[in-house]
């Protein structure tokens, strides 16, 4: 079981929705580098000291007796290059931690590495296992090879490219994180088109800090900070212009922080590198750390950051120690003058203590380089893209011309507004918070014995709200859309649902013709994976299906899952083919459940109905998880199906909350709806032998069978279904008519 000690003791800031301030655990399982990049931070890169695994069941021990694991427990193997060790030697630590860890654990495992290592044994091992994969590279080769050097001055470009050639043949997805240097900022366009041809999930871009062992920069003087602007505004404009446009970290991140700060709301909870805990460090020798990672090892001060070993430490003593309460209380004073000094506060909230030290010589300090670069400047560029997407917005609003005419062609991708089949609404958060700002009735409405849609115009009328900007858009017909006023827990005779579970209410509408009118001219587009889609299958496999689905109706209505027979992988074998020629489709297996559900998913290791959730079929980080494979749900059954969603997805929540990345996505959805329950959820209904193609990794959802009295019974693909292949199957309203 896992610990449920209260952390009484504790005295920094838990996250809503987490019951730990714990969100990684960095392991140095080696310090050594097998290169010598120039502005590299750490002393002992020479050191060829291993982390002893023996220690690890200690350290997870330390962790569960403090009460500091929570539902996941994420390690991350770094401060040093971790792909020196074998593959074996982290299939050893695996086999350790999955075995010690409290039941019921997700144990998770990252890597940051410079792939020069990677191997083809690495690569069949990081997806096997489904580790999650950084790779440090900073651009095309002159930039990368300027400073990313082996010790006797020889770039390592190609050695680089080699290990990501061998992640991309083995179909693992991986990260990108690049340091930005003095030479890069001229050059912004070729830096987005090299690292958008990489095929990167997701490019990250530190600046070029003084830290640690490196004392200078490039980017170091005063004219650096309009150069720097100058870069992200136009990695901006590239993302924006760009149908499918690079996921680059500092935008995810920074655009919910400038739009925290427009509406006048705190971007999140603290920073994690002040909170003691969020982050512990342990390196070779199994002293421990915490705040900023980089306060591991400091040259010439192996113990100043340390406060404790594995066997030493007792967490719930820390408070204590006179050594750490002397840090941490710098580290808050730090914090103090950042909040009492800076207009930024709400985007990073007291900032990275290794920095202020390295810049300043000190923790109680504000400002840094760092903070000017890497903060400041994002958040700038941030704000100046929502206000110019606000203005046109508000403009369009303001005009008394209707929105243009969709035509009436099927198209051949899913772009902009000019290119939406007509008839078919896409959704965006901005129009739904406008519809949506006031409570209803304070009291929950009781469930419906049926899935009831009222008219628009029996609507109460709402009144607006600031827009936000969500990022997964709908591809439905408006008469397949219908939409509620927010979410509810589950009353006490629902005693099926888990705790903190949250409910659609019941009371259902469509949508107005001028709502309508305002959801087709939207010009955002999702990315190429992140959205929901309503699609009709060709005639002859949407009867197929519809055999099939009676065939295993037969079993009775509540034979629960099955991995699929023949028929199931003959079906999805053909889907997959058609939706997703150009990658493998993964069937997740046939599901027969009786109707009349609320909410239909329910988690096995209870046997409780789940509510409004994201899926986890895929390891990846939380701010990647708009680019994660999504999937096709075919409805095999004779009764229309609902799919329940948010337009705002998981990972713009946490941002928006200040979630920690290895927090459970499901909790902070959770979260987010505790704290807005009037936030409006929508409905596609799913006709029978009809499927819906959705970002269920990213997408906070559930199906619906209200209502309904035969058996649900559903097939499941987990793929790479793009947008642009599932636009010729898009659901048409001519077709619903002929019907």
């Amino acid at each position: 079981m896992i610990n449920q000690n209260q952390l009484s003791w504790y005295r920094g800031q838990i996250q809503p929705g987490a019951r730990s301030p714990l969100q990684l655990v960095l392991v140095q399982s080696t310090s050594f580098c097998n290169i010598d990049c120039a502005y590299c931070y750490l002393p002992l890169r020479n050191n060829k000291a291993r982390f002893d695994l023996e220690r690890l069941p200690a350290l997870i021990a330390k962790l569960n007796d403090a009460g500091l694991i929570d539902r996941e427990l994420t390690f991350v193997w770094h401060a040093g290059e971790p792909l020196v060790l074998p593959p074996d030697w982290y299939r050893r630590a695996f086999a350790i931690a999955a075995a010690n860890v409290p039941e019921g654990v997700t144990v998770r495992h990252c890597f940051q590495t410079n792939a020069i290592l990677l191997s083809d044994d690495y690569a069949r091992f990081f997806k096997e296992t489904g580790a999650s994969v950084g790779v440090s590279i900073d651009g095309p080769r002159p930039m990368h090879d300027a400073r990313r050097m082996t010790r006797d001055g020889k770039g390592t470009f190609e050695r680089t490219m080699a290990g990501i050639t061998r992640l991309r043949e083995q179909g693992v997805p991986f990260t990108t994180i690049s340091v930005i240097g003095a030479e890069a900022l001229d050059q912004p366009d070729l830096v987005y088109d090299f690292f958008k041809a990489l095929g990167t999930f997701q490019a990250g871009f530190n600046v070029e800090e003084i830290e640690g062992e490196n004392r200078t920069s490039t980017l170091a003087g005063a004219e650096m900070e309009a150069r720097v602007r100058a870069f992200y505004r136009r990695l901006a404009e590239r993302a924006r212009n760009d149908p499918q446009p690079l996921s680059i970290r500092e935008f995810n991140h920074g655009r919910d922080a400038a739009l925290g700060a427009l509406a006048g709301a705190s971007a999140g909870g603290g920073s994690t590198e002040c909170n003691p805990l969020a982050i512990i460090s342990v390196d070779t020798e199994g002293r421990i750390s915490t705040f900023s990672p980089e306060l591991l090892q400091v040259s010439g001060e192996t113990d100043a950051y340390t406060f404790g070993t594995i066997e030493t430490i007792d967490f719930t003593k820390l408070w204590q120690n006179n050594h750490f309460a002397a840090i941490h209380a710098d580290i808050e004073r730090g914090v103090a003058i950042c909040r009492e000094t800076c207009g930024y506060f709400g985007a990073c909230h007291g900032g990275a203590p290794a920095n202020k030290l390295a810049e300043n010589g000190t923790f109680a300090s504000g400002e840094t380089m760092y903070c000017r670069l890497a903060k400041q400047a994002v958040v700038d560029v941030m704000e100046e893209v929502l206000l110019s997407e606000l203005q046109h917005k508000q403009a369009r609003r303001a005009s008394d011309k209707p929105a243009p005419a969709a035509p009436a062609t099927r198209p051949t991708r899913i772009v902009g507004a000019g290119d939406k089949p007509s008839g078919v609404a896409v959704i965006k958060s901005e129009t739904l918070k406008s519809m949506f700002s006031g409570r209803l009735a304070d009291a929950a409405p009781s469930a419906k014995a049926d899935f009831n849609v009222a008219p628009a115009s029996e609507r109460p009328a709402l009144n607006p709200l600031f827009p936000h900007l969500g990022t997964i858009n709908i591809f439905a017909p408006a008469g397949r859309i219908a939409v509620t006023h927010g979410t509810r827990e589950p009353r006490e005779d629902e005693s099926n649902y888990k705790d903190k579970a949250r409910l659609p209410h019941a009371d259902w509408w469509r949508l107005k013709d001028n709502e309508l009118a305002q959801l087709r001219s939207s010009t955002r587009s999702p990315g190429s994976l992140n959205f929901a889609a309503l699609i009709d299958l060709p005639a002859e496999l949407r009867q197929r299906a519809l055999e099939l689905g009676r065939q295993l109706a037969g079993e009775g209505k509540d034979a629960g899952p099955r991995e699929g027979g023949e028929l199931e992988k003959a079906l999805a074998g053909e889907l997959g083919a058609l939706l997703a020629p150009d990658s493998e489709a993964r069937l997740l297996g046939s599901l027969v459940q009786a109707g009349g559900l609320l909410t239909s998913t329910l988690d096995p290791t209870d046997n409780k109905r789940q509510g409004l959730h994201v899926d986890s079929w895929a390891r990846v980080g939380l701010f990647e998880r708009g680019t994660a494979p999504n999937r096709v749900c075919v409805n095999l059954g004779t009764e229309p199906r609902r799919l329940l969603l948010l337009d705002l997805g998981v990972d713009q929540i946490a941002g928006q909350m200040g979630g920690p990345a290895a927090m459970n996505p499901t909790d902070i959805a959770r979260a987010f709806l505790a704290l807005h329950p009037t936030y409006p959820v929508l409905s596609i209904e799913v006709g029978p032998g009809e499927a819906y193609v959705a970002s269920t990794e990213n997408l906070v959802h559930d199906g619906s069978t209200l209502g309904n009295s035969a058996a649900d019974v559903t097939l499941t693909l987990l793929g790479q279904f793009r947008r642009e292949r599932i636009a010729d199957f898009l659901l048409q309203p001519e077709a619903i008519a002929a019907r």
